[in-house]
């Protein structure tokens, strides 16, 4: 070959890796219409509240598992029924052994077989939630305590929030090694005010059909507006310290495989009830997991 020849060998050679390294991925779900599988979410708390010098600690963790039924496919989105398959509510020391005569475990088996709908478009993005209040009605009928309870410890706020977690925001556009989107969410945070929380998700590592997409979280507090029915926040701070997280997601089956992330969140804060005031300090480190399984099956069996 002529040096001229070499050349542009070379420069083909150069050109062609150039390509490689800047190749566009498509990170979108793939859901075919009557298909069904399992995601399971694990919520864990250790929080710390002290008042008037006195601490309290506690430590809870919340198991959901819920099997999804791509019920249509539409120029929207997918329509989605989800339904709760396995429900575990544990605090403190009966983690190992939960007692099965709390309100907690009473309204976990009241939550088994029953579910709701929503529509999900390719990106993860949720575009409606739907069947909220027959969902309540059911768990009424089933006598899993009085409606305005359901209503506050099962919200229509957190179902969604479960539901971002399943399906983390995908980019509208392909993306290279690197590239940036963000999603942003306000959370009601009865009765402290509510949390705007920003997520940037960056692309990482190519692991074959699998890729690495990492988060970082930002979280910002708004105080409450208005007197609430017991005491009142008249002043003080909630702050997140920063966070990060993890998703894997697996473009050739289109979907989730696993995603975790971890939040500190400390507040200091003065709270006024019955004429008094008292200043609270608080600690809640949150962290969630959660694994999407393709088939509907004995989640356990399945696991790493």
């Amino acid at each position: 070959m002529t040096t001229m020849g070499k050349a542009l060998g070379s420069i083909v050679i150069a050109v062609l890796c150039l390509g490689s390294a800047s190749a566009q991925t498509k990170l979108e779900w793939q859901l075919k219409k009557g298909e069904a599988f399992l995601a399971e979410r694990v919520y864990t708390q250790k929080q710390s509240v002290t008042v008037k010098g006195k601490t309290h600690k506690t430590e809870r963790q919340k198991t959901w598992v819920s099997s999804i039924s791509v019920k249509d496919k539409t120029a929207a989105g997918y329509v989605l029924e989800l339904r709760f398959d396995k429900v575990e509510f544990q605090l403190g020391d009966d983690r190992a052994a939960p007692n099965k005569e709390g309100f907690d475990q009473k309204l976990a088996a009241k939550l088994i077989g029953i579910g709701y709908t929503a529509l999900i478009t390719k990106q993860g993005k949720l575009v409606k939630l739907l069947g909220y209040d027959a969902f309540v009605r059911k768990l009424v009928e089933n006598e899993a305590g009085p409606e305005k309870t359901l209503r506050t410890l099962l919200s229509e706020d957190s179902l969604r929030d479960d539901l971002e977690e399943i399906f983390p925001l995908l980019p509208e556009k392909p993306v290279r090694v690197g590239d940036h989107w963000k999603r942003e969410t306000t959370e009601p945070l009865p009765p402290f005010g509510s949390l705007h929380t920003t997520v940037d998700y960056a692309l990482g590592t190519d692991r074959g059909d699998e890729w690495d997409i990492n988060l970082t979280i930002k979280v910002a507090h708004k105080l409450p507006t208005g007197d609430a029915d017991l005491f009142r926040i008249s002043k003080g701070e909630v702050r997140a310290e920063p966070a990060k997280g993890a998703v894997t997601f697996d473009t050739k089956q289109g979907r989730l495989v696993r995603a975790e992330k971890a939040v500190t969140i400390r507040g200091d804060l003065a709270i006024e009830a019955r004429g008094g005031q008292a200043a609270m300090e608080f600690v809640s480190e949150n962290g969630v997991k959660v694994r999407v399984y393709g088939k509907i099956d004995n989640v356990d069996s399945q696991k790493d």
